[in-house]
């Protein structure tokens, strides 16, 4: 008849920390068995604080370790031996012959320890009536590992959890309320959550009776971009927005935001102009934005009128989004502070003032860079400078043709620099006084020469 004792001793089967320190631990007499002493004053060190019990385990048939014999433990020097009692013929039930011990530890609130051992005196092989003496043991806590959820974002969050838990199908364990609360787009489930992935979508989600929090699609920029402006004289000013795709936009989510000179914050708009409610550009075409009061040739071509356009020194952009969320995608001058009276544009001084600036065909998409946009001179600039008043490619954006007629001579009053034929129009500079109000008005000069006096100054020499 066997003799069941309790003792620090069980079957320890793949079950977690926690569930060790749930469960009683036995020890079957067997009849035969072995003798382990520790001998006084056998060094102890690791983490022997709280150790209460010692045993020693062996490997049964079905790989768990079943405890074989074991022994209360008080740190205070004194020797103890555990008697380890071997398996039964045609039993599985205690110790083998030449069997390796597997030391175990305990403490009172059921902290686990892996335990090695030093041997003065015979080996850690199972013998029947055998004995072997341990001269030090070094005690090393199992770390405890609690799974469960370990995100604060979810209801089910566990302080304590060591390590993720998930379920047989690899979703999370943890529960969330909402889809504002996932770390990832996913499906909610009432006891868990699980990613989507190449293997599992929103459709089957909703097919497993889960909650699918999808990521929300986000409409992208067309490329638009400035095509041409014109600040000429009086209010014959516009601005042109060209659409390159082969799909009409909608220009509900587009807006063309400006400074007026010095912003109130540097870099950022001060006024959030909207587009007309319905507006769109087809495939190809233009939109254009002109002054309410501009020639009829510029009103024929508006698709809205904007009474606040440009007098030089005033930055327009081209943005997608909300006032309070959104990119740029073009910019006709900056919102980096005031540049005087214009910005100069491929090396034409003030050329956004009292001219009219088109976008080489060769630009294909907005440029957030002014300075690099403007450029310093006709090769790296993506604009062409062109006279006042200058309204012959509004309308459209189409590759301009490689004659452009103008005054070619460098040394005439009206010299275009961007003109490859010339055309007959150039006026010779006639140099002399452009006051209207000085006493020496000359009505047929084109350039001030600094001669004018005035009726006063005219007086004064006079009477001298």
């Amino acid at each position: 008849m066997r003799s069941i004792y309790t003792l620090f001793c069980c079957m320890v089967m793949f079950l977690t920390s926690s569930q060790l320190s749930a469960t009683s631990f036995d020890v079957v007499n067997t009849g035969s068995n072995m003798t382990v002493f520790v001998i006084p004053g056998a060094t102890m060190s690791g983490d022997v604080a709280d150790v209460s019990e010692i045993g020693i385990f062996y490997t049964n048939d079905s790989g768990d370790l079943v405890c074989a014999g074991a022994s209360s433990f008080s740190n205070d020097g004194s020797p103890f031996q555990i008697t380890l009692w071997g398996s039964e013929q045609d039993e599985d039930n205690g110790m083998a012959p030449s069997e390796a011990f597997t030391w175990l530890a305990k403490s009172a609130d059921d902290v686990i320890y892996d335990v090695t051992a030093s041997y003065l005196q015979g080996s850690d092989l199972f013998s029947i009536n055998g004995f072997t003496s341990v001269n030090a043991i070094q005690f090393t806590a199992q770390t405890v590992t609690v799974s469960g959820c370990m995100d604060a974002n979810a209801s089910n969050f566990n302080a304590d959890a060591t390590e993720a838990g998930f379920d047989q199908y690899g979703n999370s364990l943890c529960v969330y309320a909402s889809c504002d609360d996932i770390p990832t787009w996913g499906c909610i489930y009432g006891n868990g959550f699980g990613p989507f992935n190449a293997d599992f979508s929103a459709a089957q989600c909703s097919e497993y009776g889960g909650s699918p929090c999808e990521e929300p699609v986000v409409a992208e920029a067309a490329p638009l971009f400035f095509s041409e402006y014109a600040e000429g004289s009086s209010n014959n000013k516009y601005l042109e927005i060209y659409n390159p795709t082969s799909e009409t936009v909608d220009l509900a989510g587009y807006a063309f935001p400006s400074v007026s000179n010095a912003p109130t914050t540097v870099g950022v708009h001060e006024y959030w102009n909207a587009f007309t409610e319905g507006a769109s550009i087809a495939a190809g075409d233009v939109y254009v934005i002109a002054h309410g009061s501009s020639d009829p040739a510029i009103l024929a071509e508006a698709d809205q009128t904007h009474n606040y356009l440009s007098n030089g020194d005033d930055g327009y952009a081209l943005a997608f989004g909300s006032e309070e969320d959104h990119i740029i995608l073009d910019v006709v001058g900056d919102f980096n502070g005031d540049p005087g009276s214009a910005w100069d544009v491929a090396g034409v001084s003030g050329a956004t003032k009292d001219h009219t600036i088109v976008r080489k065909f060769s630009v294909t998409q907005g440029n957030t860079d002014w300075t690099a946009s403007a450029g310093t001179n006709t090769d790296d600039s993506e604009w062409l400078v062109f006279d006042q008043n200058t309204w012959t490619y509004l309308g459209s954006h189409e590759e301009m043709s490689d004659d452009i007629p103008g005054c070619t001579d460098e040394s005439a009053f009206n010299y275009d620099a961007n003109a490859t034929s010339d055309d007959g129009s150039c006026v010779a500079v006639v140099s002399g006084c452009t006051d209207v109000d000085a006493s020496n008005y000359n009505s047929e000069a084109n350039t001030s020469d600094d001669s004018c006096i005035t009726w006063e100054e005219l007086a004064a020499s006079l009477q001298s």
